[in-house]
């Protein structure tokens, strides 16, 4: 029953209460889940994801000298933990949440397990300036879609979640004009080769042929924002979908991602090296970052994967089936038609983009019949019939 919110009350049509007495507030949520697999595991206190047994998570190397004192129980009803005093995740043990860190955590104990509270006017109209402040520095930052915006990162600009995420769900496209190999500039940051392909995706059209004025007009993707991390830090994948003769490039979460968290995959996934000879030490903390997210987008209809991985069977009774597979459309990809007449219009590009290709060693440079799809992403609305 929700009798706090006084239901039972009559209130006219288009009209709410506003007031300490008609607020209701959710406990304060960890950044991860305690719920049992196919959950993904909460991370322990050395970083590393927790391992599940004896209906509870612990530390991979639980009593060992280099591991932690780690031991997290859900809550009997499957409530989310609030975080200890450790910014930790609390575990639930005799009857109320406690720090999960044993001898080395802290003294956290809290009865409360997840009634609501009220709060008052001002925290409310805290929140929405917080958020309406967070969604003008999303939009000045870069492009958003209905489940990623960009943000500040200790990389720079990075890539992050704007609602609460699940295990297999297809987030993004990783879009952009379309060149061979072999065109490629040395030292740029948003290109994306694409796996088993001599192509590369031009993310932030750093090599292309055209005048400023052209290069300013084609659309951005939010997912070309992603910062690399090894597969076994990251928490999404790039998966490259075909349809026909038509290849699409998508980022998909491989794990429970909340609202505000950075997403990072693994760059080298496309078959090129991305750090090469040299060595790059990777550590999660990046995972810990939490931006406040922009106000979220009206309600998206949500794909996954049909070829998950097995724990993403959580998610199977909507997965979209292979037999009635429907792509979604990053918003990014729907810019367009371009005209084909002026200065900066489809004429023009295809003449400067056939002169281009031909500097390609590829078949692209000799065929521009082979390249009339290639072509297509620089011109967007127009097929390659067209």
């Amino acid at each position: 029953r929700l009798g706090w919110l006084h239901l039972d009350e009559r209130v006219p049509l288009r009209q709410t209460r506003i007031g300490d007495e008609f607020q209701a507030q959710l406990p304060p949520r960890a950044a991860y889940s305690l719920r049992p697999p196919p959950a993904s595991p909460p991370p322990c206190r050395c970083g590393q994801p927790a391992v599940w047994m004896h209906r509870r998570w612990w530390c991979e190397r639980y009593g060992a000298k280099e591991g932690c004192e780690f031991e997290a129980r859900p809550h009997p009803l499957g409530l989310e933990p609030p975080l200890c005093n450790c910014s930790a995740v609390a575990t639930f043990a005799y009857d109320c949440w406690r720090c999960a860190g044993g001898d080395r955590g802290c003294a956290f104990a809290s009865d409360k397990i997840g009634g609501p509270s009220r709060i008052s006017d001002a925290e409310i109209e805290e929140q929405l300036a917080s958020t309406r402040e967070a969604t003008e520095a999303a939009k000045k930052c870069g492009p958003m879609n209905e489940f990623l915006f960009v943000g500040p990162s200790d990389c720079g600009k990075g890539l992050f979640a704007r609602a609460d995420l699940v295990a297999g769900q297809m987030l993004g496209e990783y879009g952009g004009p379309r060149l061979p190999d072999d065109l490629l500039k040395e030292g740029c940051t948003f290109a994306m080769q694409i796996s088993k392909s001599d192509i590369f995706i031009d993310g932030n059209c750093e090599n292309l042929p055209y005048d400023a004025s052209v290069i300013n007009l084609l659309p951005r993707f939010p997912a070309i924002f992603g910062n690399h991390a090894p597969e076994r830090h990251a928490n999404a994948k790039l998966t490259t979908i075909l349809l026909g003769s038509e290849s699409r490039v998508w980022i998909v979460a491989t794990e429970e991602i909340r609202a505000g968290s950075e997403i990072r995959y693994n760059y080298e996934a496309g078959g090129v090296s991305y750090w090469g000879k040299r060595q790059k030490v990777e550590t999660p903390e990046w995972k810990q970052t939490r931006l406040t997210p922009p106000f979220p987008a009206p309600e998206a209809e949500r794909y996954f994967l049909s070829d998950a991985r097995e724990e993403f069977k959580a998610v199977e009774s909507i997965w979209v089936k292979p037999e009635s597979l429907s792509m979604p459309f990053d918003s990014a990809s729907l810019a367009g038609p371009v005209e084909w007449e002026g200065k900066d219009g489809g004429d023009v590009r295809i003449g400067k983009l056939a002169q281009f290709l031909a500097l390609s060693k590829t078949k692209f440079g000799r065929d521009l019949k082979a390249a009339a799809a290639l072509m297509t992403t620089h011109i967007p609305g127009r097929s390659a019939a067209e």
